[in-house]
Parts: structure tokens; C-alpha cells; sequence
């Protein structure tokens, strides 16, 4: 679903950038915003209309996600900004949260890890390269020709 609209109104917008789990409805993916600011976004248990809390992050954020290093609610914990959309009889509408307005009940469950597998992590990887146009693997490529180089002239 990359680059495909998520949410947009006059003020805000919000594009799809990877959909880490989906059923019917994306539950888990990352979005991003007219300035290019990437978002962490997870669905809500609510009944009586959907749900979405997006908590401002970052790429290297999601990927400590994928590998276990931190959880979802640890993100969102540390985010200081939030969106939350809801969708009720094909209405959607965005609100701006602070750490104080924001209902953390809303948030995923404290201390669940992801649990990626390898091959999901890959595609995330992957993902990344794409995005970056290969920015992470050429600055490891320069890192280790410039050990190369050093560890000739010594």
C-alpha cells in the first residue's frame, strides 16, 4: 500500500508507507505526513467505530520493533506527538493529541514484543533501502572501503 492515501483533510495528510499486519483493516503499519515525518500507527479495539493511534517516530525506531529491542507501547510511551483517526459511518476525522490528552489505554499492550521473523524482518529491510535509495547499504559500503584503505596504508 505504499504511497496509497491513509487519511487526509485541509490540515493533515497521511500516506501509507508499510503495513506491517493487516486483516480487514490495517492494524499495525507506518504512515507518513505532508512533511515526510514517519508514524507509527496501531488499530484500537473499539466496537463501536475504528480506531487508530499514530505516535510520531522513526525509521530506526520500527526497526528496533522488528528485532525486539523495544515494544510498540515503549514508541509510543516516548512519542510526545499523536494523531488519532477514527472512522464511524464512513466519517473519518483526525485529532491532534499531546502526552497529556492522549488516552494511553489506547495504546498496544505494555511489554509485548512484535515477534517478527526473518523473513519479515528482510522485507522491512528492504523496504528501508527502497526508500532511502540505498542510503543504508552505501554508507556501509564507504564505511568498510575506508577500513580497506586505512588498514592498506598502515
Amino acid at each position: 500500500m505504499e504511497n496509497k492515501m491513509f487519511y487526509q483533510d485541509g490540515k493533515k495528510r497521511f500516506l501509507y508507507d508499510y503495513i506491517f499486519f493487516e486483516a480487514t483493516n490495517p492494524i499495525f503499519f507506518s504512515c507518513v505526513d505532508e512533511k515526510k515525518d514517519i508514524y507509527i500507527a496501531t488499530l484500537c479495539d473499539d466496537r463501536k467505530e475504528l480506531r487508530w493511534i499514530l505516535a510520531k517516530t522513526s525509521e530506526s525506531q520500527l526497526m528496533d520493533i522488528m528485532k525486539n529491542k523495544v515494544t510498540m507501547y515503549d514508541v509510543y510511551l516516548n512519542s510526545d506527538i499523536y494523531y488519532v483517526i477514527t472512522r464511524k459511518c464512513n466519517v473519518t476525522k483526525c485529532q491532534l493529541c499531546d502526552d497529556k490528552s492522549i488516552d494511553k489505554l489506547d495504546f498496544p499492550t505494555k511489554g509485548e514484543y512484535f515477534e517478527a521473523d526473518d523473513e519479515e524482518l528482510a522485507d522491512y529491510m528492504a523496504h528501508i533501502n527502497k526508500n532511502n535509495n540505498n542510503n543504508i547499504y552505501n554508507e556501509s559500503f564507504h564505511k568498510k572501503k575506508e577500513i580497506y584503505l586505512t588498514e592498506g596504508i598502515n
